[in-house]
């Protein structure tokens, strides 16, 4: 099947599944909350809007799957290339969201610009 081609079987049934389990687990791991003031569950769309105010990107990211997650289940059609463009955005939102990597990458250029560029002695 070529990349750019739709995928007509049965394999997008499982996005679904995927944009359930990892947004969920993701949420749950920033201690995002599953329930309103009232006690009634949150969806997913609600749960990562609250992610947006701490962690905008990430909560795209997820959006997105939750998106192609929802064609995928409701629709049956998703595009070869959304569903490869959204496993690559899921690894970079888990990567950012538990290892906090562009975090880590900007305060060392801070750190090599307030010393420019000469070794710490």
């Amino acid at each position: 099947m070529p990349a750019s081609g739709k995928i007509l079987d049965e394999s997008h049934l499982g996005l679904g599944g995927l944009k359930n389990s990892s947004g969920r687990s993701q949420l749950d791991q920033f201690n995002i909350e599953r329930d309103n003031a009232k006690g009634d569950p949150l969806n997913l769309a609600s749960r990562i809007e609250k992610l947006t105010k701490t962690k905008p990107d990430q909560a795209d990211y997820l959006n997105a799957l939750r998106w192609l997650g929802n064609a995928g289940s409701h629709d049956g059609i998703v595009e070869f290339d959304d569903l490869l463009s959204c496993f690559d955005m899921l690894e970079h939102a888990m990567i950012e969201l538990f290892e906090g990597r562009e975090e880590k990458r900007r305060a060392e250029a801070k750190r090599i610009f307030a010393a420019k560029g000469k070794p710490a002695r």
